[in-house]
């Protein structure tokens, strides 16, 4: 999967993203053994991984976002493409559980003849209002997640634009 970002931004380093990744792993995984210690010896749980994060300022500690800012995760999986409907459904249960405001219903669209689902936002955080877009397609054996921030409507259509640029090919480079 390549693209090309949107200009202005700056992509956080590897090096971040690896300790960004190692620290929630450690975390969610301490959050289940303490409600399952059965699982203790179980296979590597399915842990979605930040493999892109980019902000004006290029620093991310996992934890805080800054505005404008596109994040990408990626989820083994074992889906063929995304659906419309369970996107829908998961994003209501989604916006109901963090008191987003939908901006509209969920789209499908295409970049390249490749199948994505949209879902845009609007909500306040304390005195900050923002805009964010849920993207998510399927790449390979990975269910990508795209999350885009911005302050105003404009902007976060002027980030996701730059998914036009998205190639996805299920052939290994």
């Amino acid at each position: 999967m390549t693209f090309q970002f949107p200009q202005g931004l700056i992509p956080a380093s590897t090096e971040t993203l690896r300790k960004v990744n190692d620290r929630r792993e450690t975390a969610a995984k301490a959050a289940v053994l303490q409600q399952h210690p059965e699982l203790a010896n179980s296979p590597n749980m399915a842990m979605p991984k930040t493999v892109f994060y980019a902000s004006r300022r290029g620093a991310w500690d996992g934890q805080h976002l800054d505005i404008p800012s596109l994040c990408v995760n990626a989820m083994p999986s074992r889906l063929d493409s995304v659906n419309l409907d369970t996107f829908q459904q998961m994003v209501e249960k989604m916006s109901a559980a963090a008191s987003l405001k939908l901006a509209g219903p969920p789209v499908e669209f295409r970049v390249k003849k490749h199948p994505f689902v949209r879902a845009d936002f609007d909500h306040g955080v304390g005195a900050v209002h923002m805009y964010q877009s849920m993207v998510q397609t399927v790449a390979g054996d990975y269910l990508v997640t795209i999350e885009i921030y911005a302050y105003s409507t404009e902007e976060l259509q002027q980030l996701a634009a730059s998914l036009q640029t998205m190639a996805i090919s299920d052939e290994e480079p």
